[in-house]
Formats: structure tokens, C-alpha cells, sequence
């Protein structure tokens, strides 16, 4: 039987994190993304999302795939409901930094997903006191 990784290293790290290691701590999240097979795993939805080429087709192809997808101005907000954060840290790993992990990680899936380079900003976050986990992305050429 597998042990449980002992988190108070990680929340301890990212408790003293400052602005300066923002970069390195998305870099995790797109780490994450390809180590656990999320990258692989977008290749049967990439021939249809690369056909999206602004944010209102891209926030129909998401909901299309059961995610709460809205598109505001250029950008796409996706919306989780649910009473815990998206990632498999949580509730282990409990520092608001941690969001910025979870931004690495969607930049890489959706950047994958739509062939563009994306940016992800988590905008509220259960971590960070808010009711939902809300994502807003920005896709590039």
C-alpha cells in the first residue's frame, strides 16, 4: 500500500513564495499536465478545437464538452462548481499559491487542445476565499 506524500514541504514552499517564482511554480503546473497524460490525452480533441477561432466558438466547443464556458470579450472563463479546488494537491496542499500551478497546467492543456499559446489567470479560487474556481484564458496566434 502506497504512502501518502507528506505535503507540509510543498505548502511550506509555496507559503514563502514571492512574486519572482511565479514562472517557476506555472512551469510545475505544465509539468503536471504532461507527466500525468492530460497533453496525450487532448489529441482526440484537437482536430475539432483547432477548427475555433475566436473565443465564442472556443467557450461552445469547451461547453460541448461538459465545462461551464463562457466567452468575455476576447477571452474564454471557465467556471468550477464544486466544494474542493481542481487540483489533486488539495486539500494536502492548501496555499493560495498553488492556483498558480493550476494556471501553468491550463495554459499547457488548452494551449495543446487549440495549437495557440494560451494564458491562464485563475481569477477566484476556493483557495483564495472564493465560492468557485474561475479561469479566465487568453489565446495567442
Amino acid at each position: 500500500m502506497a504512502e501518502k506524500m507528506e505535503s507540509g514541504w510543498i505548502n511550506s514552499l509555496l507559503g514563502n513564495a514571492d512574486a519572482g517564482s511565479v514562472p517557476l511554480i506555472k512551469s510545475c503546473g505544465r509539468y503536471c499536465a504532461e507527466r500525468n497524460g492530460h497533453l496525450k490525452g487532448a489529441e482526440g480533441m484537437k482536430n475539432e478545437a483547432r477548427k475555433c477561432s475566436t473565443a465564442g466558438e472556443r467557450a461552445r466547443f469547451l461547453s460541448s464538452l461538459g465545462l461551464d464556458a463562457s466567452a468575455e470579450n476576447d477571452c474564454v472563463v471557465l467556471r468550477f462548481h464544486k466544494s474542493g479546488c481542481t487540483c489533486p494537491m488539495y486539500p494536502d496542499v492548501n496555499v493560495p499559491d498553488l492556483c498558480h500551478c493550476t494556471e501553468g497546467h491550463e495554459e499547457a492543456l488548452w494551449g495543446e487542445v487549440f495549437g495557440v499559446r494560451t494564458e491562464a489567470e485563475i481569477v477566484e479560487s476556493f483557495l483564495r476565499g472564493g465560492k468557485d474556481c474561475i479561469v479566465r484564458l487568453r489565446f495567442g496566434e
